[in-house]
């Protein structure tokens, strides 16, 4: 009796090991990203800046801020169009980047440079 609940444990674990596996290695081709930097006509990074994707893949928008070398970045976003804003802020003009493609399993690459308001 001993024996047959251990087999059924055994065979428990190992269909939960890989049940879990199944679902990881699938996410993980599923969605893209979306990774940049924020500077301003010169070039100088621009940090502390609030960037803001939104597109019809996503229940709402996502916003990140710039970390102090102007990077940024959204993970996990479904593949499909999307729009990457940054609002005017500190003297520059309002930024918007239409139809950025999101693929699965890949990474886009954006460059945000502000222009100084007038």
């Amino acid at each position: 009796m001993k024996i047959k609940k251990l087999l059924l444990a055994c065979l428990c674990l190992g269909m939960v090991v890989f049940f879990a596996s199944t679902r990881a290695s699938a996410q993980a081709g599923t969605t893209g990203s979306i990774e940049g930097a924020v500077t301003d006509q010169s070039g100088a990074a621009k940090s502390d800046t609030t960037i803001t994707v939104t597109g019809s893949r996503i229940a709402r928008p996502h916003s990140a801020t710039a970390d102090g070398s102007g990077a940024f970045s959204f993970t996990e976003l479904p593949p499909g169009k999307y729009t990457v804003s940054v609002e005017a802020a500190n003297g520059y003009k309002r930024f918007e980047l239409r139809n950025v493609s999101v693929r699965a399993g890949k990474v886009t690459k954006v460059a945000i440079s502000l222009k100084k308001a007038t």
